[in-house]
């Protein structure tokens, strides 16, 4: 609005027969800027002379997941949630049948949340410019394959467990050195970019030791 409110909002309605019972997932976004320079009371004011551009701005979305399970530590696993049988050997003149994996009929949707503070400064009419991003990343639910003890007859089964978490921070300078005067003019842009981020477990299944390390001696 006005070249100077900006907001975007986006909805996901993601559906997968590979999920029995939460088929479907809904995932919002939402996204909103403020080009702060083009108010009439910073145009007014002392550091107009100096700042170009000026505009902070924040964003957060949902997204849906289910790549892990096309691949499986098993190979494709189209069905997760449906019993799935295999045929056996021959046992006393007959077929025999067999269950091939343990299901999980509650598995859902592998859920990332991503909340983006950013700024965009300009100075000097936009010669030299800064694009800087502060980003937290955080993964719900997340889809994987849960040893169990093998008096159940199975290794492993596939479900929801766990919460990651990524932060970090994004940097970008550019700066144009030598402006053309022409189309065909010679120009020189410079720009240099940095990132740094951090990842964390937050949350795992209880495994009965403390912290859920792997071993009583770790």
């Amino acid at each position: 609005y006005d070249q100077k409110y900006l907001l975007t909002v986006n909805m996901r309605y993601d559906g997968s027969s590979r999920f029995k019972v939460n088929t479907y997932g809904f995932f919002p976004g939402v996204s909103a800027g403020w080009n702060l320079h083009q108010e009439n009371f910073f145009e007014k004011s002392a550091l107009s002379r100096f700042i170009s551009t000026l505009k902070p701005r924040v964003s957060y979305g949902e997204n849906g997941s289910l790549t892990f399970l096309g691949t499986d530590i098993a190979g494709t696993n189209y069905y997760p949630t449906s019993q799935v049988y295999g045929s056996g050997s021959v046992y006393n003149g007959s077929s025999s049948y067999y269950v091939g994996s343990l299901t999980n009929s509650a598995l859902k949707w592998e859920t990332s949340t991503t909340l983006n503070m950013g700024l965009d400064l300009g100075v000097f009419n936009d010669r030299l410019s800064l694009i800087g991003d502060y980003f937290i990343r955080n993964v719900y639910d997340k889809l994987a394959t849960l040893s169990i003890p093998a008096w159940t007859g199975f290794s492993t089964y596939t479900t929801n467990l766990g919460q990651l978490q990524n932060r970090g921070v994004e940097l970008e300078l550019k700066a144009r050195i030598i402006q053309p005067h022409s189309a065909d003019g010679l120009g020189w842009n410079f720009s240099i970019n940095m990132s740094t981020a951090k990842s964390y477990v937050i949350k795992l299944p209880p495994n009965g030791l403390p912290g859920n390390r792997e071993s009583a001696s770790s």
